[in-house]
């Protein structure tokens, strides 16, 4: 973790030595801290630009990181970002894909809840997922069930654990049936050592 986030995760103490607030107010506080300091309760001001959002958030640092290096191994499949916690960080993960990864910007689609899309323009990014003309989707619970993106995907990389373990499944689901033209397909969980992420998995 970064400084800031150590000293968000000790001032989160306050909140389990609340009798009003308990066990699952910290635990939320803790997670969302986890993915970045910038969804902390404790984080004071606007969200900052792109670039310092990734940088100061090494989760999704590291998810950028690997997602470069997967566009090097192979820049034909197709990534789902998957963090229903944090939404309001989804279109700066856009831009940083854009800008610091080098993806164009038709090729990168959020579908989560941070961007409003019409039922129509929904099914045209899942279409373009699936056909390969759309390479990542950063993703929340809107693509958890009923959605079809298997057609496409090699990967799925998540940020956070959900608290029901049947969500991991579900959007792993996605990607990984019938009609998958890979012939395997990874998913993977983005985890910091001195977090909750050990205690949670």
């Amino acid at each position: 973790p970064t400084q800031e986030q150590l000293d968000y995760m000790r001032a989160a103490e306050k909140i389990i030595n609340d009798p009003d607030a308990g066990t699952l107010r910290y635990i939320n506080e803790l997670m969302n801290n986890n993915i970045s300091p910038y969804l902390s309760q404790f984080y004071e001001g606007a969200l900052p630009n792109a670039v310092t959002i990734v940088e100061n958030s090494p989760k999704i640092k590291l998810m950028m990181e690997l997602v470069r290096q997967l566009k090097i191994d192979n820049p034909e499949g197709g990534r789902i970002l998957f963090s229903p916690r944090g939404i309001e960080l989804h279109e700066a993960m856009k831009e940083y894909l854009v800008k610091k990864v080098g993806y164009k910007d038709d090729e990168v689609e959020i579908l989560s809840g941070a961007v409003n899309v019409s039922d129509e323009k929904f099914e045209d990014i899942k279409d373009d997922f699936n056909s390969g003309k759309v390479k990542i989707i950063i993703g929340g619970d809107t693509i958890q069930r009923g959605v079809d993106l298997q057609e496409n995907t090699t990967h799925v990389l998540r940020l956070s654990l959900p608290y029901r373990p049947d969500e991991i499944t579900q959007i792993e689901g996605r990607a990984w049936r019938h009609g998958n033209k890979w012939k395997r397909m990874m998913s993977g969980l983005i985890m910091m050592n001195d977090s909750i992420d050990p205690f949670l998995n």
